[in-house]
This record gives C-alpha cells, sequence and structure tokens, in this order.
C-alpha cells in the first residue's frame, strides 16, 4: 500500500477558513484593542440594544457646519452595516457641540467591526470639515451665562475654588453608554462623580 504525502495547505488558505469560521470574534478582539488604546473622548457602550456614543469638539459649530456636518452623517448611516446587516442608527448634533450617536431600538447589536468602522467614518467626517473632538480627560459644563466650556478634569479643583464651577452646576457626562439613561447626562456637578471636589472649596 503507497502512502502519499498530504498535500501542504498553504498559509493563505489556513487564514482565509480561520476568517470565515472566526471573523465574528477576530472582529471583537479588534474592536477591544483599538478602543484601548483609543484615547478621544468617544465612550463605547456595552453589547446591548440601547448603545450610545458620544464625540465632544473643542468649540461651538456654526450653523452652516451643522447643516453640512448632518448631511454627511447621514450618507453614512444610510450604508452602516453589521456584516452585510443594516444598523439602524442615528446622529444628532446637540448644542452644537456634541455629536450623538446611538441606536434604533429595532436594530440588530453591531458587531465590534462596525463600531470601528462607524467610529473612523465619523472621525474622518469630522477631520474632513477641520474639525476636532476633545480628549477624554475633558469636563464639559455651563457655565453661569449658559455657555457650554469644558476644561481639564485636572482644573477642576481650581475652578471650584474660583466659584466657576459648584454643586448647581450642570455638567455633561459623555461616558453614558444606554440611551435609556440620557436624562442623566445632563447632571447637576453635585449629582456627579465630580462631586468629591466640592470639598476643596473654602
Amino acid at each position: 500500500m503507497l502512502l502519499y504525502p498530504k498535500k501542504k495547505r498553504s498559509t493563505k488558505n489556513i487564514l482565509s477558513k480561520i476568517w470565515v469560521t472566526h471573523q465574528n470574534i477576530i472582529c471583537e478582539i479588534f474592536h477591544i484593542c483599538v478602543h484601548l488604546r483609543d484615547k478621544s473622548s468617544i465612550f463605547v457602550a456595552k453589547y446591548h440594544k440601547n448603545m450610545n456614543w458620544f464625540y465632544s469638539l473643542t468649540y461651538t459649530l456654526t450653523s452652516a457646519e451643522v447643516e453640512s456636518l448632518s448631511q454627511a452623517f447621514a450618507a453614512f448611516l444610510a450604508q452602516w452595516k453589521s456584516h452585510g446587516t443594516p444598523v439602524t442608527g442615528k446622529i444628532d448634533i446637540k448644542y452644537a457641540r456634541f455629536i450623538h450617536i446611538s441606536l434604533a431600538q429595532s436594530s440588530e447589536n453591531p458587531s465590534g467591526c462596525s463600531i470601528d468602522s462607524m467610529r473612523h467614518a465619523v472621525e474622518k467626517i469630522l477631520l474632513s470639515h477641520q474639525l476636532t473632538w476633545a480628549e477624554a480627560s475633558n469636563v464639559f459644563f455651563k457655565a453661569e451665562n449658559g455657555e457650554i466650556r469644558h476644561t481639564d478634569f485636572r482644573q477642576i479643583p481650581q475652578l471650584v475654588a474660583e466659584n466657576a464651577l459648584h454643586a448647581e452646576s450642570i455638567v455633561f457626562d459623555n461616558s453614558l453608554s444606554d440611551t435609556g439613561l440620557l436624562e442623566k447626562w445632563e447632571v447637576k456637578m453635585a449629582d456627579t462623580w465630580m462631586k468629591r471636589y466640592l470639598k476643596v472649596r473654602v
């Protein structure tokens, strides 16, 4: 009985088979790695139907910029898919300062790869409009005159000492990942993690 050596499979074929079999897992791992290295102000949600993301801009948009961005975002949403399945999302521009991205209740949970594609698409659109978003270390709040300002969280004690920030100041919690909790997006400083800084005031 003659034994013939097994035909060697190419590395390309092996990798292709692994991708087809485990692409969902690979996408999720890739997304997690990208998110861990990301230092922007986008906060990625847990995997559930109420996913929610924010981009905080460094300055207030003009009405023309809001209109132009809205059109660009609408074009992206029209073709946003998760492994071939359309993702029903919504992008709002709040106070001409925040880009809010959310999923429709009826939408399927997007894959890690589709979330990553959304992130890159939004960032590409912002960059094409010569806009920048704030680092995650920034805190956004409403000044006494209603103006939205931002500061590095390390400056909070100083602002509290100057009474520019106080217990009744409205701050924006851009870390919210659940659209069901959006009523807590604008909240008094005394009701947030920043309340510990209130003790520094003399």
